[in-house]
C-alpha cells in the first residue's frame, strides 16, 4: 500500500494593514439642503421673465426671497375678510395715503416681490407713475390668513421686518385675531418686530399711519364668523 505524500503547507504572516485616513479630497461633504442648492432669481431677473410672457397674466407666483412661490389658493373666509377690510379702508383712509390691494412691492434687498393681501402706501397713486412701490414708502402691510398662517408669521413677517415695514397685520382667521406686528428690526442676521399685540375676537384695533391714529375697527367686524374657520 502505497501513500502519497503531500507537501507541507506554506506558513505565511499576514500583517495588519493599518487604515489611512482618506485625503481632504475624498472626504464626504457636509450634507447640504436641496434649499441651499437651488437657484436664487434677483428681482431684475423676475421682471424679466414677467416681461418675455414667461409668467400668464393669471399665475399666482410671487418672489420670497429669490425662489418663485405659488401662492396659496383663496377660500371663501379669505375673500370675504379681505373684502371687508378693504371696504372699510378706502371709506376712512385720509388724503395723504392711498389703499392698494394684493398688488406687488419690491424689496430688492432680499430678491423678494411679495404681494400681501392689502397695503397702505404714501402719497397717491399718481407719485408712482415712473417707479414701483417699495418697502419705504408703505406704512403698513396687511395679511389674510386662512391656510396660510404658518408662512405669515415667519417667512412674510420675517421679510417685512427686514423691510422696515413699520407695521404688519397678520389677520388670523383660525385664531379669530389680529396681530399686529411693529417696530421692526430693519437689516439683521435674524430680522423681526420687536413688539407684538394681538387682538381678539371682542377687542378693536387701532389703524395707525406714521404714528397717527386714524382710525379704530372691531375684530368682529372683519372677522364676522360666529365660530371658529
Amino acid at each position: 500500500m502505497s501513500i502519497a505524500l503531500q507537501p507541507a503547507p506554506i506558513e505565511t504572516t499576514k500583517h495588519a494593514i493599518p487604515e489611512q485616513p482618506l485625503p481632504t479630497s475624498l472626504t464626504p461633504p457636509a450634507s447640504v439642503s436641496v434649499v441651499d442648492r437651488l437657484y436664487r432669481l434677483t428681482v431684475a431677473q423676475y421682471h424679466a421673465m414677467g416681461e418675455a410672457g414667461i409668467f400668464k397674466s393669471d399665475d399666482r407666483v410671487e418672489l420670497l426671497e429669490g425662489l418663485i412661490v405659488t401662492k396659496m389658493g383663496k377660500g371663501q373666509p379669505h375673500i370675504i375678510v379681505t373684502e371687508i377690510l378693504a371696504r372699510w379702508l378706502y371709506r376712512i383712509v385720509p388724503d395723504g395715503w392711498f389703499p392698494s390691494m394684493q398688488n406687488p412691492v419690491t424689496i430688492a434687498e432680499s430678491n423678494s416681490e411679495p404681494e400681501p393681501d392689502v397695503k397702505i402706501v404714501r402719497g397717491d397713486i399718481l407719485n408712482y407713475l415712473d417707479r414701483r412701490i417699495k418697502p419705504g414708502d408703505l406704512v403698513l402691510a396687511v395679511e389674510v390668513s386662512d391656510s396660510s398662517v404658518h408662512v405669515d408669521q415667519t417667512l412674510k413677517k420675517r421679510l417685512y421686518a427686514q423691510a422696515g415695514i413699520p407695521v404688519y397685520w397678520l389677520i388670523n382667521i383660525p385664531a379669530r385675531r389680529i396681530e399686529v406686528y411693529s417696530d421692526p428690526t430693519g437689516p439683521d442676521p435674524n430680522p423681526d418686530y420687536r413688539r407684538r399685540s394681538d387682538h381678539g375676537i371682542e377687542d378693536v384695533v387701532p389703524l395707525t399711519l406714521d404714528g397717527q391714529e386714524v382710525a379704530q375697527i372691531a375684530v368682529k367686524t372683519l372677522i364676522p364668523f360666529p365660530d371658529p374657520v
